[in-house]
């Protein structure tokens, strides 16, 4: 039997996308999901014990942002809300810059490779 003990990378400022599948999946594996729903009839233990495992799967500097977070729900909406975006964001950003670069006459082109 494989063992109940799984392992995600924490979250970072740049892994939200990947991070939050892995989450997803490993609170679905523990059926704790529902309580970032914010579902009726999950139990108080379990929105803790929820709470407790996003706590645990993020790094250090992430934790700031669920410091005044009660429930699983309210902590999956924040870090959602703070990153979710984030890295989409980032690639049109990259994406605009990239293609709108253009070499002066006097430059060599190395600068560009």
């Amino acid at each position: 039997m494989a063992s109940d003990k799984m392992q995600i990378e924490l979250l970072t400022d740049s892994n939200y996308g990947t991070w939050s599948v892995r989450m997803k999946a490993v609170l679905i594996s523990k059926g704790l999901w529902a309580a970032t729903e914010g579902a009726t009839g999950v139990t108080a233990e379990n929105v803790q014990k929820a709470l407790a495992v996003i706590t645990l799967c993020v790094s250090d500097p992430i934790l700031a942002y669920l410091g005044e977070c009660t429930t699983a729900e309210a902590a999956w909406t924040k870090l959602s809300n703070t990153f979710k975006g984030k890295n989409k964001a980032r690639v049109l950003q990259l994406r605009r810059e990239l293609t709108s670069l253009q070499k002066l006459p006097r430059e060599p082109i190395v600068m560009y490779v």
